[in-house]
């Protein structure tokens, strides 16, 4: 009787587990609409079963979307908005997992759009570079850098 109780509760669990497993996105990016004033972001993502995704689009520090998307399963979508006065380099979003829906307990990860701690976007108006006898000078000239630090060139 121990041995079926034991087992009963192992499935139970098990279940209860499986059914708490997050939706992930898999990928995400910022492409520009095809007129020139909007943008466009595109996601992949796998879920089993209902899933709820949070996502939060931002110009600089202004929140431009706050949504709540759902989904029965894997798949991918889109949302699109008007360019900010940053231009297309100002825009990130936050992927944030839910249980069941946006108002319910988060699970895994907070997924970044351009990705945390990676490159920051810049527009680059200009890039050449130079070679005189044994060294190479390279220059550029931007006409966005947002949040930028610093430039690291790497061989």
């Amino acid at each position: 009787m121990k041995k079926h109780l034991l087992t009963l509760c192992t499935i139970a669990v098990t279940q209860f587990c499986y059914a708490q497993n997050c939706i992930e996105v898999t990928d995400a990016a910022f492409n520009p609409g095809t007129d020139g004033t909007t943008w466009k972001l595109d996601f992949s993502f796998i879920a089993n079963g209902n899933k709820a995704l949070e996502i939060k689009v931002n110009c600089g520090a202004t929140v431009i979307l706050d949504t709540c998307f759902t989904t029965n399963g894997s798949g991918s979508a889109s949302f699109t908005g008007l360019i900010c006065p940053g231009g297309s380099a100002a825009l990130s979003a936050a992927f944030t997992p839910h249980t069941g829906n946006c108002t319910s307990a988060t699970c895994g990860p907070v997924v970044t759009e351009p990705p945390s701690g990676g490159p920051l976007p810049i527009n680059i108006s200009t890039f050449y570079a130079q070679r005189k006898n044994t060294t190479v000078s390279l220059g550029w000239q931007t006409l966005t850098e947002i949040n930028a630090k610093e430039f690291v060139i790497q061989r």
